[in-house]
């Protein structure tokens, strides 16, 4: 890959590799720009061997998969991916806007575009909680109103 020997038995390598013979093929130092979302990582030293690196959409969006939360992103062929989006995802890094906004509340689900609410709960994306008329009886405690 276009590594020159030196001082014997070791390789320089040209940007884009590594390794002992610059078999590997490393990615760029910066990440990918991704509108509407952000990088953050676990905390760890970068050149630890557990550093991990993720990318999360801003509220409102979310990745193709729709995967919530952080994603992690690897280095993979000289390429960023993301590891739960699909190759095709991945050939362009990307945040979409989110079907239910930013997300169904209280264990709704997001079904064709739309919160689907649990019993008990009602509002676009199932923020509001209904109260049922009468507490429920529950024997041996106190209920404070």
């Amino acid at each position: 890959n276009g590594g020159k020997c030196v001082e014997g038995e070791k390789c320089q390598c040209p940007t884009g590799y590594e390794g002992h013979y610059c078999q590997i093929k490393t990615c760029p130092k910066s990440y990918p720009k991704i509108e509407h979302a952000y990088y953050s990582d676990n905390g760890m030293a970068p050149t630890s061997p557990d550093y991990k690196r993720y990318v999360e959409c801003e509220r409102g969006w979310t990745l193709p998969s729709q995967t919530k939360g952080k994603v992690e992103v690897r280095c993979t062929e000289g390429h960023w991916i993301m590891m739960n989006e699909r190759p095709r995802d991945n050939q362009r890094l990307h945040c979409i806007p989110a079907p239910c906004g930013s997300g169904c509340e209280n264990k709704g689900q997001c079904i064709k575009g739309k919160c689907v609410c649990l019993t008990g709960t009602s509002g676009e994306f199932c923020q509001k909680r209904m109260c049922p008329e009468m507490l429920p009886v529950v024997k041996n405690v106190w209920v404070d109103r």
